[in-house]
């Protein structure tokens, strides 16, 4: 049952009053609350990510990025909660978030994905890529991805957790990083592992 002033103005209402009073205190919690989430995505990615049969938790300078692959050798590069970067086994580009976008490949185009919410309904905007914008989004992740590899031939990181424990997921990470830097970073024919 609702509260008795929340059947006169309704629950959106209500969110909304409660939202501009996110003050002091509970601003505060929020914020710890956050961190505490961002935390315990990253040890679930680490420990839940089952499909990246090799995995690896690393702490650099700009934050946490973990790295793992699949079987196939298709590896992911998550660093923080975005951007993440998703490749096949052909070292391809297939899917990524960032910037709160999710983007995917579709037939060697890039494409992106908006979450928009309605009164009663989420919808997905897509938007593909112009040429233009496709060049300075693989810019940007080869910059991503250009700074991992650095960091790791400087040995500018601290190892926090890996799965298998005896493998080594740090050299594979490093190899794939020097293979799939030494050309242009294609874009794959499908958002799929296998395409």
């Amino acid at each position: 049952p609702l509260c008795p002033h929340l059947r006169s103005t309704g629950k959106k209402a209500h969110r909304m009053r409660l939202a501009s009073q996110t003050t002091g205190f509970w601003r505060h919690l929020k914020e710890k609350e956050k961190v505490a989430r961002e935390e315990h995505r990253r040890e679930d990615l680490l420990r839940e990510a089952t499909a990246l049969v090799e995995r690896i938790e690393l702490s650099v300078p700009q934050g946490i990025v973990v790295v793992g692959f699949r079987v196939d050798g298709s590896a992911s590069f998550f660093f923080d909660e975005q951007p993440v970067y998703q490749f096949n086994a052909a070292q391809q580009f297939r899917r990524g978030f960032v910037d709160n976008l999710l983007y995917k490949a579709v037939n060697g185009r890039l494409v992106s994905l908006k979450r928009q919410r309605f009164d009663d309904r989420l919808e997905l905007q897509r938007h593909e890529l112009s040429e233009e914008e496709a060049t300075h989004f693989l810019a940007d992740m080869r910059q991503d991805l250009e700074r991992l590899s650095s960091l790791l031939a400087r040995g500018d990181y601290t190892c926090r957790g890996q799965i298998p424990r005896d493998a080594d997921v740090l050299q594979r990470t490093a190899a794939w990083l020097d293979s799939a830097l030494s050309q242009p970073i294609e874009i794959a024919h499908s958002p799929r592992v296998k395409a």
